[in-house]
C-alpha cells in the first residue's frame, strides 16, 4: 500500500479530545481502540499515536477541506 511499493504504509493515529464534550469516552481508551484497528490492516504500520486535547469541534480542522 506504500506509495512505491516497497513495504507498509506507515500511519501516525490521533484521537481528538474534546473538552467541550463530558459524556466522552475516555480518550486514552478511543485511542488505544483507533491504534488497534488501524494495526489490524494489511500493510498498515502504525508508527504512532496521540490524544490531541481540543476546545472545540471545528469540522474543517478535524477532516479538512
Amino acid at each position: 500500500m506504500s506509495g512505491d511499493g516497497t513495504g507498509p504504509m506507515r500511519a501516525f493515529v490521533l484521537h481528538p479530545d474534546i473538552v467541550a464534550s463530558p459524556n466522552a469516552r475516555e480518550p486514552a481508551r478511543a485511542l488505544e481502540e483507533a491504534v488497534s484497528l488501524a494495526a489490524a490492516l494489511p500493510e498498515l504500520d502504525v508508527a504512532d499515536s496521540a490524544v490531541v486535547r481540543l476546545t472545540k469541534v471545528a469540522p474543517g480542522t478535524l477532516f479538512g477541506k
